[in-house]
């Protein structure tokens, strides 16, 4: 990328766990979709399982910085998932 250039990342941020309030609002939005306590569970357990996104969103921006990329702008953010725009500084 040339110097200067934007960058939008996007993705999961925090340790699934430490959010509990998150996880069960996640849950109720599955179970307002029709899925049954059954099929939470199921989805919660993969996702739990499966995933290690970074743990908070200063860990975004270090990984961010250390790719070479300035200070980034969240312009996004729903439950876990977050949106930035930064631009290539390196």
């Amino acid at each position: 990328m040339k110097l200067g250039a934007p960058l939008i990342v996007a993705g999961n941020h925090y340790a699934y766990a430490s959010q509990p309030l998150m996880l069960e609002a996640w849950g109720q939005r599955w179970r307002q979709q029709g899925a049954k306590a059954e099929e939470v569970r199921a989805k919660l357990g993969k996702i739990l399982q499966g995933a290690d996104p970074p743990h908070s969103e200063a860990a975004v921006q270090a990984l961010l910085h250390e790719a070479g990329f300035g200070e980034a702008t969240r312009f996004f953010s729903s439950l876990f998932w977050g949106a930035w725009l930064t631009c290539r500084t390196v």
